[in-house]
This record gives structure tokens, C-alpha cells and sequence, in this order.
């Protein structure tokens, strides 16, 4: 383990250590977890195992989302009747013991979204071109509104008490409202997708949003400008789930093309992909601690990623059907995940909170800042997790999408450290940091300057996006007020 550290160290991990101790010196802005390296050892703990499962009363779960103290799910399903066709129920399931869950009998149509607010006190979910609201409660009291003109797809809260919403539809827009106790106020709509918007989503902080589209593409907006400040493109088809990282530097996204992919918005550019499910992957969720992802499909398995290592480490099976959605609780004990039968499974994946140093970024830069084991297993019901171990002198590299336009270079520098042996990696850890304290000044100084200099160049291409943007929308508009006009110039 020491010699396949020691070996990287002297070809690879040699320049990428000092480039991180010159980035922590220099307050640069390119300092990013997509390096992977192992700086610190962690604890081993036990493999995620089932906690509990229940059926929905449906055919398909279609969505679901905990409250903020994880004591309550909210979830939402369908059911089919020769009558009125597919139905959807609200049903919100006490986690506590001896509780019953409150299933609320007016049947909508089209329930695609479901999200407790901030302080638990309201949860909303959609329906067809309404948004309703109701209060988590037996004695719930609901009221709705026309929010847009198509099928509303996705609805998600601020983490503020303000009950900013924000919702997106088949009408290709994004609104975000404000919402009290009594009424909804219409705040801006964003527009810029060519098609429909499948997830929208809030940064932690509430400085981006992030939304998911069939036109291919995921965007960025800045809640401040009320703008599209950047649009990720390398998808290969429709995309239908992102979600922010915990500390809002990275996104991660799932689509029909089968693929889980993960971006730098600092750097604006893919940084993994993901290629591990065999068919269209429904929604991913990031643990609290910012060190693992999930990912749900239609294969009918749960995959976690670990992101300091960038690799796929467990595939949770139990599901007979497509898995269509899937969440971390807030405190991070559990992961719950619904299917196409109706069938909720929660497991407990004994991850710790404490965030992995692989994965945490030591310079706060956000692009909101620059724009401005042996699973329990009950009776009759088969489940077990799939543990991707990796020997000790296999040395994985991250798959690199066809149509990512980063360098080979870049992607020979993400190998990382195989972690079966914790002890030895941060013993062999402490030797590449005393090793580096007898690197030449003039040689950090040099690389220093390099990095300064990558820095003008991303800020330049930067620019010169925002002036293509700015280029592609003129010409749009020209080609618009010709078509209005007949074709005459």
C-alpha cells in the first residue's frame, strides 16, 4: 500500500500535493475535491442494511422527501382505476413507533413533486397545473393555486423560514413564489429551456437554482439577477433529476441516458461521469456530509458513490420494480427509496457526517460569489447490498465521457488511493507531507504563477461564453421578428 502510494507520489501526487498546499496559501479559486486524494484515514464503518419497508396503497411511488427532523416522509403515488384513470394520494408516514400515517383522501391527477418546507409546519406537492399546500397534520387543512399553464413537474422549498418556492412545468418555465401562512405571491419566472423541465432545485444557500431538462441541457440561474448564468450541455439526452452538493460547489444530475454525472461550478465543466446502471436513472441524492451520492433507476437497484474515491461502492437490491425515486434523510441515518409497485424501502447506511477530506474544499468560492456488512433482512422479502470492493494494487481511473472536452492530463491526474488499508494510506500521507516541506521555493513560486495564470484563462473563456450567449440570443431574436414579419427583412 505504501509502495502504490509512494510510487504515485513521485509521478503523480507529487505536484498535485504541493498545487493544493500553494491554492490554500494563495486563497486561489481552482482548488477542488475531484483530485481524490486520500489525506486522512476514516473509519470503517458497517454496510448499509434495511431498516424498514412498507407499501404505498399504489401502483408507483412517484415522489417523496423527510422533513426537516426526519421524523415524518411525505410521499406521493398513484394508483389506476378504469374510472377516473391514474390518481395520486398524499401520504405523509410518521417514522416514530406506534404512529400511524396520514393518508389524505382527495385523489389529484398528475402528482409529480412532493417537499416539507423548512420548519416542517407545510407540505406542498403538485398536481396537473396546481400547486397545493397542506399542513402535516390529522387535522390537515389544505388550499391550491394555478401556478403554471402545463403539468407542474417539480417543486422545491428554500432552506430559509421565508417559504421561498420555486416550480417548474411542461410549459418550459421556472417560477419561484413566496408563500405564507395565508396566501402565494408570484415573485419572477426564469425562462431558457426549449423543453420540458423535469427537477428544479435550490442551492443550500439560496444564491443558484439548478434545473434539469428534455432539451438535453442543466442550468444555473442566480436568484439575485434572475438570469441563466451558465448551461451545462454534455448530456446525450433527456435529463431528469440535478441536485446541489451540501456545500453547493458541485451538482449532480441523472437522465435517460443512464449515466450519473457530476459538475465543478467553480470551473464550470464535468468532472464524472458515472456510467454504472443499465437503464434511465430516475433521481440522485447527496448524504449530508457531502461524501456520498446516491442514484435511482429503472434497473431496479440503489447504487452509492463514494466521491472521495469516485467510484461506485455498494448496489442496494430489493426493489422488483424500476426504482423511480429515492432521498437521504437530514440527519443522514437513512436513505429511502420508492419503486413503480408501490414499495418504500428505508435503509440504514451507517455513513458518518463527519465529511471525508477528499471531499471537502478548503476555500469557500462559490459561482454565487463570483457572479456576485450483513444486512437485516426481513421474512419474505429479498434484499441484500452488493459491496464493490477493489484490491489493494488496483489503481482505478474515472470514466471519461466521449464528448467531456477535458484533457487526457486531466484525467491521469484523478487516480486516487485504494483505501482498504486506512492505517497505511495516512501513515504514507504523512510521509508525501514531509516530503514536500523540501520543495524548492522557486519551484512553488513557479507553480504558483501557473496557477494564477489557469485562473485569467478560465475567467477569459468565462467571458467569452457569456458573450457567445449574449451573440446566440441577438440572433435568435432577429430570426423571431423575421418569422413575425413574413420573412420580409
Amino acid at each position: 500500500m505504501i509502495n502504490v502510494l509512494t510510487y504515485y507520489f513521485k509521478n503523480i501526487y507529487f505536484p498535485l500535493l504541493l498545487v493544493q498546499l500553494n491554492l490554500q496559501e494563495s486563497q486561489s479559486q481552482h482548488c477542488s475535491f475531484f483530485y481524490w486524494i486520500k489525506a486522512a484515514s476514516r473509519e470503517k464503518l458497517a454496510d448499509p442494511a434495511l431498516e424498514n419497508y412498507f407499501n404505498a396503497h399504489a401502483d408507483a411511488v412517484n415522489a417523496l422527501d423527510f422533513n426537516a427532523d426526519g421524523n415524518q416522509l411525505g410521499l406521493l403515488s398513484q394508483c389506476s382505476s378504469a374510472t377516473v384513470g391514474k390518481d395520486g394520494f398524499l401520504k405523509v408516514w410518521n417514522l416514530k413507533a406506534q404512529t400511524r400515517c396520514y393518508t389524505y383522501p382527495d385523489p389529484k391527477p398528475a402528482v409529480y413533486s412532493v417537499r416539507f418546507s423548512a420548519d416542517g409546519r407545510l407540505i406542498a406537492y403538485s398536481s396537473n397545473n396546481d400547486i397545493i399546500f397542506r399542513t402535516p397534520t390529522v387535522k390537515s387543512k389544505s388550499r391550491s393555486f394555478r401556478a403554471h399553464q402545463s403539468t407542474v413537474r417539480s417543486i422545491d422549498f428554500t432552506n430559509a423560514i421565508n417559504h421561498q418556492l420555486a416550480s417548474c412545468a411542461n410549459d418550459k418555465t421556472i417560477k419561484i413564489w413566496q408563500i405564507d401562512d395565508v396566501r402565494e405571491q408570484f415573485f419572477y419566472s426564469l425562462r431558457g429551456h426549449h423543453n420540458w423541465v423535469r427537477c428544479i432545485r435550490f442551492s443550500p444557500d439560496a444564491k443558484l437554482l439548478v434545473s434539469a431538462s428534455d432539451d438535453c441541457t442543466v442550468k444555473i440561474w442566480d436568484s439575485l439577477s434572475r438570469r441563466c448564468v451558465h448551461s451545462f450541455s454534455d448530456n446525450e439526452s433527456a435529463v431528469l433529476w440535478a441536485e446541489f452538493h451540501p456545500q453547493s460547489f458541485y451538482i449532480a444530475s441523472g437522465g435517460i441516458d443512464k449515466t450519473v454525472r457530476i459538475w465543478d461550478l467553480r470551473m464550470l465543466r464535468l468532472i464524472q461521469v458515472f456510467k454504472e446502471h443499465f437503464s434511465p436513472v430516475t433521481g440522485v441524492s447527496f448524504h449530508p456530509s457531502g461524501s456520498y451520492l446516491a442514484s435511482t433507476s429503472l434497473d431496479s437497484t440503489v447504487k452509492i458513490y463514494d466521491l472521495g474515491e469516485g467510484r461506485v461502492t455498494y448496489t442496494l437490491h430489493g426493489h422488483k420494480a424500476g426504482v423511480s425515486c429515492g432521498q437521504f434523510d437530514h440527519r443522514g441515518d437513512l436513505l429511502s427509496t420508492g419503486d413503480l409497485s408501490g414499495k418504500i424501502l428505508m435503509w440504514k447506511v451507517n455513513f458518518t457526517l463527519q465529511p471525508s477530506p477528499s471531499s471537502v474544499s478548503p476555500i469557500r468560492n462559490s459561482l454565487a460569489d463570483r457572479i456576485r456488512g450483513h444486512p437485516y433482512q426481513p421474512t419474505g422479502l429479498p434484499v441484500w447490498t452488493e459491496r464493490h470492493d477493489r484490491g489493494t494494487d488496483e489503481i482505478e481511473r474515472p470514466k471519461q465521457n466521449a464528448n467531456c472536452q477535458t484533457s487526457p492530463e486531466h484525467h491521469e491526474r484523478r487516480r486516487f488511493v485504494p483505501s482498504d488499508d486506512v492505517a497505511a494510506a495516512g501513515t504514507a500521507c504523512q510521509h508525501c507531507e514531509q516530503a514536500l516541506q523540501a520543495v524548492p521555493k522557486d519551484l512553488k513560486k513557479t507553480l504558483s504563477d501557473i496557477l494564477q495564470q489557469l485562473s485569467l484563462l478560465t475567467e477569459t473563456v468565462s467571458l467569452l461564453e457569456k458573450r457567445l450567449s449574449r451573440n446566440e440570443k441577438k440572433v435568435q431574436e432577429v430570426l423571431e421578428t423575421t418569422r413575425r414579419n413574413g420573412g420580409k427583412s
